[in-house]
């Protein structure tokens, strides 16, 4: 389930701007979920701009009165240029990262925003399975790569971005991980964000 925290978070970097929202269809939360991050974007932007790759998804948006169109995150064109472009949950399960990062770079306005987000590897949960002797550790099958916090600020700075802000969302069920939060021990819970300015545009 999308955390509430994490849809507060990037709303709050969207609102009032022109934003491209990659991989807008959503696997967690799908088209008119309660938590479907694409809804909440969509209210608060000046304008919002669906993009992914599943067509009946972005048909279904587009009947119900979004504006979403299909092309690859890996390497997309659009006419317009964006303030924000926001990837949410995509960037693990690309062959090509540092495609979908040119694509951003060649679509945002100088001085833009590109919001990632991603599971976090290190995320106290997930360590836990992974050395316990009775839970078996899994990956779930579309992803093909992890990212921290340091990974993806590398693959920004090549694309020129440099990080401006990063967080890790708060879980909305109290636990361990919610406590560990308050305190400041926030890189246990599971959802990784990072927020990216864009530094230089291609050819300046």
């Amino acid at each position: 389930m999308v955390r509430s925290d994490k849809i507060e978070y990037i709303s709050r970097i969207c609102a009032g701007k022109n934003v491209l929202h990659l991989g807008c269809v959503g696997n967690e939360q799908t088209v008119g979920a309660d938590r479907w991050l694409h809804a909440k974007l969509h209210e608060v932007s000046e304008n919002c701009v669906g993009m992914d790759i599943d067509e009946s998804g972005v048909e279904e948006m587009n009947e119900q009165g979004y504006h979403a169109v299909v092309d690859d995150a890996q390497n997309f064109h659009v006419d317009d240029q964006f303030d924000v472009i926001v990837a949410g949950e995509i960037i693990e399960h690309l062959a090509n990262p540092g495609g979908m990062f040119e694509s951003a770079r060649r679509t945002l306005s100088e001085g833009g925003t590109f919001i990632i987000t991603t599971p976090n590897p290190f995320a106290l949960i997930r360590f836990i399975k992974y050395i316990s002797p009775i839970h078996e550790f899994s990956v779930f099958e579309e992803h093909v790569s992890w990212f921290d916090r340091i990974t993806l600020s590398q693959f920004a700075s090549r694309y020129g971005f440099v990080e401006s802000d990063h967080y890790y969302a708060k879980a909305d069920t109290f636990g361990l991980t919610q406590i560990l939060h308050d305190i400041g021990f926030e890189k246990f819970e599971d959802d990784f964000i990072g927020v990216y300015r864009l530094n230089k545009k291609p050819g300046k």
